[in-house]
């Protein structure tokens, strides 16, 4: 599109819902980290999310009063549970918003985000594709394998290179998601950072000080099988059959649950395990990070995980999996240590050997704060304003977008 065209509308298009209790509608902060960009920079944003009928949101005990921003409205799609009706009730739910819009945002993976892409491409709509997961490998990791997995995992990666070739700008969440974007679609993919990015509130400078005994080892992350915590779960029993006391402090929720637990019971190791739930993004998660000691993610994909840009910032040596883009964010043996996917004495050597060396395990955690410094969230808001006006046009401008007032709208439960 020519730069010099004014545009102000966008079309945000996300299957993460959205809750209205009486005048007011409200998202969790996960999404709205999501959404912050590029919604920042245009004067009216429609949001087209499905909305949690008669539930509270999963991250509800820190959600953001979406209705209290003036160039925000909700546009509520249909979300029946059976797909076929879904996706023909959405395709019809969406075709308004997008037709009004200047721009529409989409993610990948999504389906919402896909149905939006193919109207994009009918209504010849310009489209910004932010892609923050690999889709085939989320499909095959998401559960037991089998041919129906397999096929669900082909159909996945279609969709997501279908929704790439009609967009107008890619945003990639990391350099090997950016570097397979670029070859579906060159003239498009522009950045290899979408929402990986800390606030200035995350940062913690740890003190230089030996570990806990036991030694407390950290996971953040949705208990999912792609997240690999089973191998790390045989790791911790592996530590502890060589005389290291630890203690693992697993944060977040998911399908996985209740199978961790029963692993965990059924290795011996309960006793050493603290399943802590949900904690949402805020001070009390914040306090995790600076308690616990080393922090390890032993995922078999990602892109560039948030939790490890936040345990970066929270001054934590990182043991994980070298998968995605990881490895543009931890150096081996600098920032952290990586291993690959699914070696359960790799996995507890590494962790062996940072805690058995806290020095050089201080002076890594010292690394990755000052390599999270580059992942500020302001670094990148101008270089992806430039970007979206180059390929759609000039934005009217706007107010700065206050993060602080933003949480202060957070709403508690």
């Amino acid at each position: 599109m020519n730069p010099r065209i004014n545009i102000s509308r966008l079309c945000y298009v996300s299957e993460q819902s959205a809750l209205r209790e009486g005048d007011s509608i409200f998202v969790s902060q996960y999404l709205f980290r999501r959404i912050r960009y590029p919604s920042m920079f245009f004067p009216l944003v429609t949001l087209a999310l499905p909305r949690a009928e008669g539930k509270r949101l999963r991250e509800d005990s820190s959600r953001v009063a979406i209705s209290r921003f003036e160039n925000m409205r909700i546009h509520f799609l249909p979300a029946p549970r059976r797909r076929p009706i879904r996706w023909l009730m959405q395709w019809w739910a969406l075709r308004d918003p997008i037709r009004e819009a200047d721009a529409v945002c989409v993610n990948i993976p999504e389906e919402s985000g896909f149905l939006a892409a193919l109207i994009c491409r009918m209504q010849k709509k310009p489209l910004l594709v932010q892609v923050l997961g690999d889709w085939k490998n989320a499909v095959l990791f998401g559960g037991r394998p089998g041919i129906a997995r397999t096929v669900k995992s082909w159909l996945g990666d279609w969709m997501a290179r279908t929704a790439v070739r009609s967009a107008t700008l890619v945003f990639a969440q990391g350099r090997a998601l950016f570097d397979q974007c670029r070859a579906i679609n060159p003239r498009a993919t522009r950045s290899d950072m979408v929402h990986s990015t800390v606030t200035e509130e995350e940062f913690f400078e740890r003190p230089t000080i030996e570990f806990h005994e036991p030694l407390r080892i950290l996971t953040v992350c949705r208990l999912e099988p792609g997240k690999g915590l089973e191998v790390l779960a045989r790791s911790i029993r592996t530590l502890l059959e060589d005389g290291l006391k630890v203690e693992w402090w697993c944060v977040g929720q998911g399908p996985s649950e209740r199978s961790l637990q029963g692993l965990a019971e059924s290795l011996g190791i309960s006793e050493c395990v603290k399943f802590a739930g949900y904690v949402p993004h805020g001070p009390k998660l914040f306090e995790f990070y600076r308690q616990a000691d080393i922090f390890v993610l032993p995922s078999f994909h990602e892109g560039i995980p948030n939790v490890i840009l936040e345990a970066m910032a929270h001054s934590m040596p990182i043991v994980a999996t070298d998968v995605g883009s990881v490895c543009q964010v931890i150096t081996n043996g600098v920032e952290g240590v990586l291993t690959p996917p699914g070696e359960t004495r790799l996995l507890a050597k590494a962790i062996r050997r940072l805690a058995n060396d806290w020095v050089g395990a201080r002076l890594m955690g010292n690394a990755a704060f000052l390599k999270a410094r580059g992942y500020r969230a302001d670094s990148f808001s101008s270089l992806h304003r430039r970007l979206i006006e180059t390929a759609f046009g000039t934005l009217n401008t706007v107010p700065p977008f206050d993060d602080n007032a933003a949480a202060a709208q957070s709403a508690q439960s």
